[in-house]
């Protein structure tokens, strides 16, 4: 971060660079005072928090959702003697 004085005022200038997956991404801004530079980066460092956490969340909902589907390949409720479980209702909901 840069700051610079701009007349009466003081100004700052800075780059933010976000190291992703498959590179970096630099936001770069200038002109703004300090307070609100500071908000930005603070904001900024709340939406990675955030997006780590989603993408944290989401693969270990993958890997529950995975363990289910391994669990429930074994289980007889899914399917009787071969056929398909649902109600003949349903069957011929869906029969049309």
């Amino acid at each position: 971060m840069v700051a610079e004085t701009d007349g009466d005022a003081e100004t700052v200038a800075f780059v933010v660079k976000i190291r992703v997956a498959d590179g970096d991404i630099e936001y770069g801004f200038e002109g703004l005072d300090r307070d609100t530079a500071l908000d930005l980066i603070t904001a900024i460092m709340a939406r990675v928090e955030l997006e780590r956490q989603y993408n944290e969340g989401r693969s270990k909902l993958g890997e529950a959702l995975k363990q289910l589907i391994k669990r429930g390949e074994g289980n007889d409720h899914s399917r009787q003697n071969g056929k398909d479980a649902r109600s003949d209702s349903q069957l011929r909901k869906d029969d049309g």
